[in-house]
């Protein structure tokens, strides 16, 4: 684990200990992108971050902490895909859609497509619509920077709707690939910043058990589910995300994992042993990195 991807999952640790996470990690990300608390934006994301959602969320997996844990992601991965230039406009935009992705969430799965992030999107407009303070703060300190609030929240939809597991994923890789404009860079982004925690060895496995709770399926927190995940799910493919060595430490992940064996492994994370399990994977995906780092120096 390189040192950006260590800082991120110790900022979203401490930052798990705040009394209002979102509006901690809504600070101090507009802070990683240029935007000091006093800006007009951060202030706007403040009064916004009082979504009902946004301050407690009864699901185990999909609630307030994931969304401030998405929006750190979102602003470490930021700062390392565009430029200073284009940092503020694409990281701001980024920012917000990740707050609200996951609001309205029923704790389930889509019954059709796009079923949850149409939830969110409808529910971020019900809110912001029925503030109409919110909307003429928009109007009076952003509208000349950012456009009217239209068409901003256009762009934030298709981003949230964009993060659907079964078809926004591959769209969004495509597009990121073969027409890299700043809208399509972000909209992975988003994707990224959705999974990256759950993407470490030293988060993951924490929050595969609460998605385990949260869906009521125990092979979510399981070995066998996490090994799944981290092989089938955990796709990036953005120049941030390799600054960050995502796809590596995965993949020193699944060494490891195959190396012990999925079913040794749930073998010994029976009678609540999984998290204990956990820790001895995660030092030996640490010795493997630095060993090959030290190959590599020689």
């Amino acid at each position: 684990m390189n040192d950006l991807l260590k800082n991120l999952t110790l900022e979203i640790e401490e930052n798990r200990k705040e009394s209002s996470p979102v509006k901690a990690a809504w600070v101090k990300s507009c802070q990683r992108i240029g935007l000091e608390i006093n800006d007009p934006f951060v202030q706007f994301g403040l009064k916004c971050s009082n979504h009902p959602d946004l301050i407690h969320s009864n699901n185990k997996y999909h609630n307030h902490f994931h969304a401030a844990d998405a929006i750190i992601s979102a602003s470490y991965l930021a700062k390392e895909e565009f430029t200073q230039n284009s940092l503020e406009i694409n990281g701001s935009l980024l920012l917000f859609s990740m707050m609200f992705h996951d609001i309205a969430h029923n704790g389930g799965h889509n019954h059709f497509d796009y079923e949850l992030e149409q939830a969110a999107v409808n529910s971020m407009n019900d809110y912001i619509s029925s503030n109409k303070h919110l909307l003429v703060y928009w109007n009076n300190e952003l509208k000349n920077k950012y456009g009217d609030w239209t068409s901003f929240s256009q762009n934030v939809e298709s981003i949230i709707l964009g993060t659907d597991f079964k078809n926004g994923l591959k769209i969004n890789l495509k597009n990121y690939d073969e027409v890299p404009v700043d809208i399509n860079r972000v909209r992975l982004l988003a994707n990224e910043a959705d999974i990256l925690p759950s993407c470490t060895s030293t988060l993951g496995p924490k929050l595969g058990l609460l998605l385990s709770e949260e869906l009521d399926k125990p092979i979510v927190g399981t070995w066998k589910g996490r090994e799944f995940f981290i092989r089938e799910l955990a796709k990036v493919g953005s120049k941030a995300s390799k600054i960050f060595g995502i796809q590596e430490h995965v993949n020193k992940q699944l060494e490891v994992i195959h190396s012990i064996g999925i079913d040794e492994l749930d073998n010994q994370s029976m009678n609540g042993n999984f998290l204990n399990v956990s820790e001895k994977i995660n030092e030996k995906v640490v010795s493997i990195a630095l060993s090959k780092s030290k190959s590599f120096k020689r």
